[in-house]
């Protein structure tokens, strides 16, 4: 910090400002004149390097506009602070220098005092955009199932004005919920995707949002299968089948995609009746033809399926 005023170190400018703060018998406190030297203080430290520092400075400055009581400075405040934050600990990630992850905890905290305020204000989408920057940074730092439930946060204030991004924001909870194999909870979240996606489809008449509800209907049958749940995966299998299968009512939006093949309901069916009877060698044989059709998603799927028998 060789470069601050009068080489003082960070914790002397900090008390220095604090210290103005205290309100006596002959001066009140004065906050904006506060909230402008933290700033500098800030601005200064980030270019030394020292973010952790400045973050802790931004806490300070939405302190200072909380006493002047402009929530949205606030927020803005605590936002800054956990953005910070979330940088810092990244570098620390990457070079593996410790393990606590304790600014990762001080990123939370920051970003959910920032959600509270936002959602006082019933500024519901600068809330949910928070809430999926924090899914994404722990998601990062291997945090998937503390992710899984920020992006589900995320998806319920989004489904009402942008059912694009809430969609989005579910299918990251479903994967997330597949990699600690709790599959019950990844259905439920698949299943709200095929209500949006059938909503949206009804709506604007796009094909968009049909592919993404049979996408998601085919994961849905992969994870009943997982769960044991033969009766309902043919069930949904053959509900998939009339709706998008040749001669569906859905079928002449989505002409390319592989679910309006009768083979692929053959396959799936096939999937059921192997796993079922614990056929390794047949589901090897099925994924060997499905394999180069199927998404991603659905090929993590399947490998899990093997994985079992």
């Amino acid at each position: 910090m060789s470069q601050l005023d009068n080489n003082l170190t960070f914790i002397q400018h900090f008390k220095n400002i604090t210290d103005s703060l205290k309100k006596t018998f002959f001066r009140k406190p004065s906050f904006p004149d506060a909230v402008q030297q933290f700033s500098q203080l800030s601005s200064s430290l980030k270019r030394e390097g020292y973010n952790h520092y400045a973050a802790f400075v931004s806490l300070a400055v939405a302190r200072c506009h909380q006493a002047l009581k402009n929530s949205t400075l606030q927020g803005l405040s605590y936002l800054t602070a956990g953005e910070v934050f979330w940088e810092y600990e990244k570098e620390l990630d990457i070079v593996q220098y410790y393990d606590l992850q304790e600014f990762a905890e001080h990123a939370i905290n920051c970003y959910l005092l920032a959600v509270n305020i936002y959602l006082e204000m019933k500024k519901f989408s600068m809330a949910s955009s928070m809430y999926y920057e924090l899914a994404v940074g722990l998601k990062e730092l291997k945090r998937t199932k503390e992710a899984g439930k920020f992006y589900e946060k995320a998806a319920e204030l989004q489904q009402t004005d942008n059912a694009m991004s809430a969609i989005d924001s579910l299918k990251n909870a479903y994967l997330c919920d597949v990699i600690h194999n709790e599959y019950q909870h990844g259905n439920e979240m698949l299943q709200w995707i095929i209500k949006l996606a059938t909503e949206q489809s009804h709506l604007n008449n796009d094909a968009f949002y049909v592919d993404v509800k049979i996408a998601a209907t085919v994961s849905h049958i992969f994870l009943l299968i997982l769960q044991l749940d033969f009766q309902q995966s043919r069930i949904i299998i053959k509900h998939l089948q009339r709706e998008h299968g040749h001669g569906g009512n859905e079928g002449q939006y989505n002409p390319h995609i592989y679910a309006t093949t009768e083979w692929f309901f053959v396959l799936l069916d096939a999937t059921v009746d192997a796993y079922e009877a614990k056929d390794k060698e047949t589901l090897i044989q099925i994924h060997s033809e499905l394999h180069t059709t199927l998404l991603p998603e659905h090929n993590n799927l399947f490998l899990k399926l093997l994985s079992n028998v």
